[in-house]
């Protein structure tokens, strides 16, 4: 048989005490999960492992690894959660955490990621709700989070990511009404948002998106002014049925008529 590429067993704790790194790439067949010890690798500039780990649990020790621009961690096997301590790493370009079975909540210290272009989880097992500090990544051009469990409202404050230019939020369960602030985002290029309980009408706002060449909604459950974009070509939404009127009010019947008065008494 061919000989199996890749490292064996587990990463020495060691490693930490390479604190000159500046470097660490690979691809690893490990039989537990990455150690803390990298946490002391102050110096590392980037971190890039590709594993089949039993347990993938991300450490959150790597928020101490401040001067990161490149970090790219995938579990191909196991589950886990995005570490809150990820919100220190400031200047990092791009989100590549998780495996394919990424689960737990997106923390809300995301939007500390001030460098952030990029943050892509399509198809794995998020809930919760979008933090609506996402709003602060004003460098971001893409958020994708398709196909997951995501919960709750639209944030109104992802109308300041005036960088966006794509918006994945299809297959969740995200309700209420869109908010209007979608129509700040004048960098969108496409929107997918159909495969959620939004209700409502579209906002007139989303019309000025000129830039837009693919935007989806579900028609049925949005109503009202809007568009959306089929060949390229804007056409309206099906407006909403008005509510049926009331059945008309009865007149009010006439008052009764008076008895009639006696006939005067002979004299």
């Amino acid at each position: 048989p061919a000989p199996q590429s890749g490292i064996l067993g587990t990463f020495p704790t060691e490693l930490g005490r390479m604190t000159a790194l500046e470097a660490l790439c690979a691809s690893a067949m490990l039989s537990r999960a990455l150690p803390s010890e990298l946490g002391a690798l102050g110096g590392l500039r980037t971190l890039s492992i590709r594993t089949q780990a039993v347990t993938g649990q991300t450490p959150t020790e790597i928020g101490a690894l401040t001067g990161l621009s490149d970090l790219s961690l995938d579990t191909d096997m196991a589950s886990g959660t995005l570490p809150t301590e990820l919100g220190m790493l400031s200047t990092l370009p791009e989100l590549k955490v998780g495996g394919i079975l990424l689960e737990g909540t997106l923390p809300t210290e995301l939007g500390f990621l001030s460098a952030l272009h990029s943050m892509g989880y399509p198809d794995r097992d998020l809930s919760g709700k979008l933090p609506s500090e996402l709003g602060q990544l004003a460098s971001m051009t893409a958020l994708d989070v398709r196909n997951n469990h995501l919960v709750g409202s639209l944030p109104t404050e992802l109308g300041r990511s005036l960088a966006l230019r794509v918006l994945a939020l299809e297959g969740n369960s995200l309700s209420g009404r869109l908010p209007s602030e979608l129509g700040l985002l004048s960098a969108l290029t496409m929107v997918a948002l159909d495969g959620n309980a939004f209700t409502g009408g579209v906002p007139l706002e989303l019309s000025r998106l000129t830039g837009l060449t693919y935007i989806s909604l579900d028609t049925e459950a949005l109503c009202g002014a809007g568009f959306e974009l089929v060949n390229g070509e804007s056409v309206p939404l099906a407006a909403c049925s008005p509510p049926p009127s009331p059945p008309p009010s009865p007149p009010p019947s006439p008052p009764p008529s008076p008895p009639p008065s006696p006939p005067p008494s002979p004299p």
